[in-house]
């Protein structure tokens, strides 16, 4: 399946350029109600029944009131939080609304070579059942884990931690089912990058965002949407993706590498 970033020119030149990704703080995504919605999500899977052997699991009645603890305490302030930094993508690679809401070009991505240069790519989970489901599964995985901190050393070890940020990042997929055919899917990044997090504007406001770097074996095509004088567009792109092709063949010593460069099929109107 496809893996696209649908953004504009300035971006696509540069990444290709100087390959690095941008993951925006999460509390400030456009729709930064959504991470609100998936806890308020899991903190509504504890109303139901969990596994009866949970009742007789050492501590796990302990461990249940400290996840549900963590996780109102992210709905009721999130703020007081580390951040966690998301990179949006789509499954769909000539999307209409995707092109009209961004800038008319879109980045695929080679994903086996992306996660293998950061693991952590999240599908987003659109049905309410779905959503339900995967809820139970990972509480019910955190309880465990804490309990078991909790039976050896009366307090939250590392892993106990890492299954609470487990349940945060489930929640920062879950999304409105009205959305369904994005099809998105999400890296997600908890440590912020020896560099610090950085500051862009955005209107009235500082956005904070960190950078990954990546190779350019991560990129597989660059996509140009509709557009008036999309030829010229597309001949443009391909003379450039050709000067980065040359520079990253010698420089890799792959000299095998190509970026294809692809027109939307969605015929253009003024």
């Amino acid at each position: 399946m496809a893996l696209i970033h649908y953004t504009d020119l300035n971006a696509v030149v540069s990444i290709l350029t100087e390959p690095k990704l941008r993951f925006t703080d999460l509390r400030y995504l456009n729709d930064k109600a959504e991470f609100k919605h998936g806890v308020e999500q899991l903190c509504n899977a504890f109303t139901i029944v969990m596994p009866s052997w949970m009742e007789y699991h050492p501590r796990s009645k302990a461990a249940r009131e400290y996840v549900h603890n963590a996780l109102q305490r992210a709905v009721s302030d999130f703020s007081q939080y580390n951040p966690y930094f998301v990179m949006s993508l789509s499954r769909r690679s000539d999307l209409l609304s995707q092109w009209r809401g961004y800038g008319h070009y879109a980045i695929e991505f080679n994903e086996e070579e992306l996660t293998r240069q950061i693991p952590s790519l999240r599908e987003c989970i659109y049905g309410e059942t779905e959503q339900q489901q995967a809820a139970l599964q990972c509480l019910s995985d955190a309880i465990i884990i804490v309990s078991k901190d909790f039976q050896s050393n009366d307090v939250v070890g590392i892993k106990g931690a890492e299954a609470i940020t487990t349940l945060y990042e489930l929640a920062s997929t879950f999304k409105n089912g009205g959305f369904v055919e994005e099809q998105e899917t999400r890296l997600i990044v908890d440590e912020v990058p020896n560099g610090g997090i950085q500051y862009r504007v955005r209107g009235q406001m500082l956005i904070p965002y960190i950078e990954r770097p990546i190779t350019l074996d991560c990129i597989k095509a660059i996509h140009v949407g509709p557009m008036a004088d999309q030829g010229a567009a597309l001949l443009s792109m391909r003379g450039f993706c050709e000067r980065i092709e040359r520079d990253w063949q010698i420089e890799s010593s792959n000299i095998e590498y190509w970026i294809e460069v692809i027109g939307s099929k969605i015929p253009f109107r003024a």
